[in-house]
C-alpha cells in the first residue's frame, strides 16, 4: 500500500471516520468532494472541500487515489457502488484504508478500496472483494467470502466459511452461522440470526431471520 495523496469523495459521517483512519495511516489527504456545491471551500473536520465530483477531473489519475467515503445503511447502499464504478471507469484507483494495529491474519485476501475500521477481526482464510466495508468491532471467521460492494456493519459475526454475495448488506450485531450462503443483494436486518441460506434481492430479518420481501 503505497503512501501517495488521496482525495475522499463525500463529506459525511462515514467520511469523517475515515479521515480519522488516514491520518493514523500517515496517508496524506489533499481534500474531499461533496454534492452540495455551496460547501466549497469549508473546512470539513480540518480538510478543504474542494466542490463537488466534478473537480477529480482536474486531477491525475496516476498521482491521486481516491477514498469512498460514501457509507451504506440498509436498503439504501447502491450511491456507493456506483459511485466505485463511476470512477474505476474514469481511470481512477481507490486507496484502501485499515486501522492500523485491526486484527488481521496472514494470507486474508482485500480488494480494492476495502475499509476495515477499528476493532475489528479478519481471521485466516477471508477473502473480501472490492469497495466492501468491515466496520467498527465486526468478526469475520476463517475461510468467509465476502463479495464485492458488500458492508458488514458495526459488531456483525460471520461465523467460519460464511458466503455473502456482492452487494449485500449484514445489519449491525448481526450473527451469521458458519456455512450459510447470502444471496447477492441481500440485505440484513439489525440484530438477526442468520442460520440457514438467504435468497438473492431479498430484505430478511429476525430471529432466525427469514425472507420478508424481495428488494
Amino acid at each position: 500500500m503505497n503512501k501517495k495523496a488521496v482525495i475522499v469523495i463525500g463529506a459525511g459521517g462515514h467520511a469523517r471516520t475515515l479521515l480519522g483512519v488516514l491520518r493514523r495511516m500517515d496517508v496524506p489527504v489533499l481534500g474531499l468532494t461533496c454534492k452540495d456545491k455551496a460547501r466549497a471551500g469549508q473546512l470539513f473536520v480540518g480538510v478543504k472541500i474542494l466542490g463537488s465530483d466534478e473537480v477529480l477531473g482536474e486531477f491525475s489519475k496516476s498521482d491521486v487515489g481516491l477514498v469512498n467515503g460514501v457509507g451504506s445503511s440498509g436498503e439504501n447502499h447502491s450511491l456507493r457502488r456506483k459511485i466505485f464504478a463511476q470512477f474505476k471507469t474514469e481511470g481512477f484507483s481507490f486507496f484502501s484504508t485499515l486501522y492500523p494495529a485491526v486484527d488481521i491474519e496472514e494470507g486474508v485476501s482485500l480488494g480494492e478500496g476495502c475499509q476495515v475500521q477499528k476493532a475489528a477481526v479478519i481471521q485466516v482464510g477471508v477473502a473480501i472483494g472490492v469497495n466492501s466495508i468491515i466496520n467498527t468491532g465486526s468478526i469475520v471467521e476463517h475461510d468467509c467470502v465476502i463479495g464485492d460492494h458488500c458492508h458488514v456493519a458495526s459488531g456483525a459475526l460471520l461465523c467460519g466459511a460464511v458466503r455473502l454475495g456482492p452487494g449485500s448488506f449484514v445489519g449491525a450485531g448481526s450473527v451469521l452461522r458458519q456455512g450459510v450462503q447470502v444471496g447477492e443483494g441481500c440485505v440484513i436486518g439489525a440484530g438477526s440470526l442468520v442460520i440457514s441460506d438467504l435468497p438473492a434481492h431479498s430484505l430478511c430479518y429476525g430471529q432466525p431471520a427469514k425472507a420478508i420481501r424481495k428488494l
